[in-house]
């Protein structure tokens, strides 16, 4: 039987009978996991993935926001007749919507506000970015906007976390104080 705070992986390390490794190895593996064990307590994984999800949100919200958005936003003028129009809307119309998505939307997820929704218009913005406006360039000049796509793609499915105003105003709102 494995210790009460063992964990899976420490089981079976710990027990398997048929190791691969030669017996120094193994010897260096249980004690990986028994340190990993003691370390990544159930409640110490819960505070690290909301602070890997704050670290993300913060990252990806100011280099989107102040390095793009606030580009486009300040140089409008000059920017607006010669955007790109992959879309058919206008190229006016065109550097708006990336405005909004690049600044607006990149400062909500920066606060946790409104995050799976904000991530909406980033998306489709990356995504245009990336395989239409820049579809027939070298990979080089599409991986940022790739990246990005990821980013925003992994925050629609996790959500901000629990150091977010999303998780502050919830709590608020499921304890009836709002």
């Amino acid at each position: 039987m494995p210790p009460a705070r063992a964990t899976a992986w420490q089981y079976k390390v710990n027990c398997s009978s048929n190791n691969l490794f030669s017996g120094e190895v193994t010897d260096v593996l249980k004690a990986i996991a028994n340190w990993w064990g003691g370390v990544i307590t159930p409640e110490r994984h819960v505070v690290l993935r909301d602070s890997g999800l704050l670290f993300m949100r913060v990252t990806a919200g100011l280099y989107m926001a102040l390095g793009h958005g606030w580009a486009k936003l300040s140089t409008f003028g000059e920017k607006a007749s010669g955007f790109p129009d992959p879309i058919g809307l206008g190229p006016e119309v065109g550097l708006t919507l990336m405005i909004l998505a690049e600044f607006v939307c990149a400062l909500l997820i920066l606060l946790g506000l409104a995050t799976r929704l904000s991530t909406i218009p980033l998306i489709l913005g990356m995504a245009v970015a990336a395989f239409v406006v820049h579809g027939s360039d070298p990979w080089e000049t599409k991986e940022k906007a790739v990246l990005y796509l990821i980013i925003y793609l992994t925050l629609l499915l996790t959500g901000p976390g629990r150091i977010s105003l999303d998780h502050a105003i919830g709590a608020r709102l499921r304890r009836g104080e709002a």
